[in-house]
This record gives structure tokens, C-alpha cells and sequence, in this order.
């Protein structure tokens, strides 16, 4: 089990480290092509503090990544979707916190029927979050940052943070 949720990892590592970003192929008219800002009500509110409550997605491609966050302090819940074309698909549930900036999750998925456990953390940029990368080591089923103070956060693996109403029926 260790040595498929290894594999799988690194899929998605080398996945989603791709530079080659495109528009989303015209065969998948589920998705729309650009995602709508949300509102002026909500900018207003973000810049007032790190509420990061919503829904944010990353189009790569033909993969698709969606984030829905519900915060409540500095606890935050709710559900991540990786939507990798022709690749392991996987979704489930986070929970974390907020530490200034920094969005830490844990991502509790299902993937080719093996449950597993992955660190994932997010640093808030305006109506963005941008994903965390850095070596991992990994404990049962478990995978998580070595260095959290290292973590590098990559400018083109941005959510954007969208109105959730626009989502395809199956992100939603």
C-alpha cells in the first residue's frame, strides 16, 4: 500500500509540476473556459482578514483541481477534487487551520480504492491560493511535509477563487 500511495504521489507531483498550461480542450463542455471573480462584497471582506471560506480551482491542461474551504476561526473544513485527465482521479476531505497566511490541510482521499492521508498547504494571495511543494516523507498511509518551514509555494499551481455556483454539477 505504501509503495502505491508513493507512486500515485509522485504522478501527481510530476502532473501538476507541468509548465504547459492551456485552455481546457473544447470536448469537455462541462467546464467553463475562464473562471468568474466573485463579487465586490466579498473582495471587501477578504481584505479584512484571511477569510478564505469559498470555492477555488486550477484548470491545467485537461486536470482539474477544486478546492471548497469552510472556515470557522482559524479551523477550516471541506473537500479537495483532483480531476487528472487519463490519471488517477481522486477527492476527499481536509481539515486544518489558518496560521497568518498559511492554509494547512490535511487531505483524507480515496484513490484506486486505498484510503490515504496527504499534508497539503496553501499561502493566500489575494483572492488566490497558491499550493505548497517540498519533500515528503511518509508514515503509514500518511504522507506529510518534512520541513514545514520550507515549503515552496508555486506561483503556477494558483487556485483561483471563483463563485461556486459556476462549478460544473460534479465539483459542486
Amino acid at each position: 500500500m505504501k509503495w502505491v500511495f508513493i507512486f500515485l504521489l509522485g504522478i501527481f507531483i510530476f502532473s501538476c509540476n507541468s509548465n504547459n498550461i492551456s485552455q481546457v480542450e473544447k470536448d469537455d463542455e462541462s467546464l467553463p473556459a475562464e473562471p468568474q471573480k466573485k463579487d465586490s462584497a466579498i473582495d471587501a471582506l477578504n481584505d479584512k482578514g484571511h477569510n478564505v471560506s469559498g470555492c477555488y480551482w486550477k484548470v491545467l491542461q485537461r486536470d482539474t483541481f477544486v478546492l471548497h474551504l469552510e472556515e470557522s476561526g482559524n479551523d477550516l473544513t471541506g473537500r479537495l477534487t483532483f480531476n487528472n485527465f487519463e490519471k488517477d482521479k481522486s477527492s476527499g476531505k481536509v481539515r486544518g487551520k489558518i496560521e497568518g497566511d498559511i492554509v494547512k490541510l490535511w487531505y483524507s482521499f480515496q484513490s484506486e480504492g486505498t484510503q490515504s492521508v496527504m499534508e497539503v498547504y496553501f499561502k493566500k494571495e489575494g483572492d488566490h491560493l497558491l499550493r505548497g511543494f517540498g519533500p515528503v516523507d511518509v508514515s503509514g498511509d500518511s504522507a506529510y511535509f518534512k520541513n514545514k518551514n520550507g515549503v515552496d509555494y508555486k506561483n503556477d499551481q494558483t487556485y483561483t477563487r471563483v463563485d461556486c455556483s459556476i462549478l460544473p454539477s460534479k465539483y459542486q
